[in-house]
């Protein structure tokens, strides 16, 4: 963040603005109108006056004040913490969108870099790895994001019935979700988001008007009753299983 001051161990070496800490800093100091100090531990957030954060940036003093207020300081943990085996993951296949949406932060899904879709061996080898720490009868998840997940159609399928195949094979369950701009979506799609009761998330932004003006492919406008249209088309969202969630305003 722009003019983001971080506060550590005040005992520590200065290097400008930033004191040098190990463990990491105990104090955020965020200059404005009014200036503002993030108590890490907490998550908790003041509002000080400005004589007092100039003593914070310049050495630290009275640092104590805050930490100990209200919440008293836990403390640090020592040596290494044990990781919980996690028992979801989240699969970017497509880093690349069909779409060209005036205002989108990802650059079509590229973040700065060329488009590139995952290959199937990744795919595959990263639900293996999630099922070696699910245990019989814990419930995993398999999420697929973009991009648009759907240009990688293939090893979205390949992976689906992969990650179904360990779940029967280890006794345990799998959910999926997906999220999707709805354009590139088929019968036999809604049908793998029926079949194993995917969680899906549609991106629709603004009104119908505004949709279609700013959320667009490369050389056309993207309507939004065809994101409608192949995403309501009854097979999910009446007569399957699967669930839809609406990010934004559909007509």
């Amino acid at each position: 963040m722009a003019g983001l001051v971080v506060l550590g161990n005040a005992s520590q070496p200065v290097a400008g603005d930033l004191i040098v800490s190990e463990p990491p800093p105990l104090l955020h100091l965020l200059p404005g109108n009014p200036p503002l100090v993030l108590v890490v531990n907490g998550s908790r957030l003041f509002e000080v006056d400005v004589e007092y954060f100039d003593q914070l940036r310049q050495d630290g003093e009275g640092a104590e004040e805050l930490l100990n207020f209200g919440t008293p300081l836990a403390a640090p943990a020592t040596g290494n913490v044990p990781l919980v085996p996690p028992n979801a993951i989240s699969l970017n296949i497509a880093q690349s969108c069909n779409l060209s949406c005036s205002y989108c932060y990802a650059d079509e899904g590229r973040f700065g870099k060329h488009p590139v879709l995952m290959s199937k061996k990744v795919a595959l080898a990263a639900v293996d790895q999630l099922f070696e720490g699910v245990v019989p009868g814990q419930r995993a998840t398999v999420g697929f994001i973009g991009g648009e997940p759907f240009l990688n159609r293939e090893v979205l399928y390949a992976t689906v019935e992969h990650a179904s195949k360990q779940a029967r094979s280890s006794g345990s369950r799998v959910g999926f979700s997906v999220t999707t701009n709805g354009t590139l979506l088929t019968k036999a799609d809604l049908g793998l988001l029926r079949d194993h009761s995917f969680a899906v998330s549609v991106s629709l932004d603004g009104s119908g008007e505004i949709n279609d003006r700013h959320r667009r492919a490369r050389n056309a406008r993207v309507r939004v009753r065809r994101a409608r249209d192949a995403r309501c088309d009854r097979q999910v969202m009446d007569r399957g299983r699967a669930s839809g969630r609406l990010r934004g305003f559909l007509l």
